[in-house]
């Protein structure tokens, strides 16, 4: 659902349009056991020097506007996330 959702929410963005649920804050991505497992029906909000276990919420449940960002600045944001739990290394 996670990976089906970027592909709509690409399309849309196109037409000038947001969609307003988790999957779509800044800091949503789906991990790839809930992907697997859960088929992308749930997605962790991640923070910045985050420890411990994050937030699990549902992916299409609605979300605030004002954190809801495009695709490109989600997997953005996600990328320095990850080099930053990595040391630096950008995957």
């Amino acid at each position: 659902m996670f990976a089906a959702l970027m592909d709509l929410r690409e399309q849309l963005e196109a037409e000038r349009i947001q969609l307003c649920c988790n999957g779509a804050r800044r800091n949503a991505w789906s991990s790839g056991m809930q992907q697997d497992m859960g088929r992308g029906h749930s997605v962790y909000l991640l923070e910045e020097n985050q420890s411990g276990e994050p937030t699990e919420v549902r992916t299409l449940d609605p979300a605030p506007g004002d954190q809801v960002v495009t695709v490109l600045e989600q997997r953005t944001w996600y990328a320095d996330w990850l080099a930053q739990r990595t040391g630096g290394r950008r995957k």
